[in-house]
């Protein structure tokens, strides 16, 4: 195949990276959707669940999450913001799933769930760094993202935490 081949498909690099993002996102976001979908039981089944299956979408796919983690901040604007978009898509999604077992479990409102997973999402994005540069690590890594993710969850929870009133305003 001649180097150039690919742009009979694509009109710049640009164009390549943002099918790349939204082939990946699609993927991840399926898989995500699959594991909370598998664990209605409780909250913290669902967090591990849903945890394990990131990191191991990141195991099968690493080239494609270092340019996601490396990119979101790089120099293209319309990358940037397909990357950003894609992170919201994931925190809307688990948002969602974890307003669903509130029913169950004693949750934080809807607002204040999206505003965690968009934290999550962030952090999960970069622990996937660690987790692919330090293969003896991975259990740990795993671990600690879970009880992070816990503990930004049942720490918001305004029940328990009568010092949280309510979330400013963007």
């Amino acid at each position: 195949m001649h180097h150039t081949a690919i742009y009979r498909h694509f009109q710049s690099i640009e164009e390549i990276a943002l099918a790349l993002v939204e082939l990946l996102a699609s993927e991840l976001r399926a898989e995500l959707q699959l594991a909370a979908k598998a664990f209605r039981g409780n909250t913290q089944d669902m967090i591990r669940a849903s945890t394990q299956h990131y990191f191991n979408y990141v195991s099968e796919h690493p080239l494609g999450v270092i340019f996601c983690a490396r990119e979101i901040h790089g120099s293209l604007p319309s990358l940037r913001g397909a990357l950003q978009s894609m992170l919201d898509d994931f925190a809307l999604d688990r948002a969602e799933d974890l307003s669903k077992l509130g029913k169950n479990d004693s949750l934080p409102n809807f607002e204040t769930l999206l505003m965690l997973t968009r934290l999550i999402a962030q952090h999960t994005l970069f622990a996937a760094l660690d987790y692919l540069e330090e293969p003896k690590d991975r259990a740990r890594i795993v671990e600690q993202t879970i009880i992070f993710v816990g503990w930004l969850i049942e720490g918001a929870n305004s029940s328990s935490n009568p010092n949280i009133t309510q979330i400013p305003k963007a």
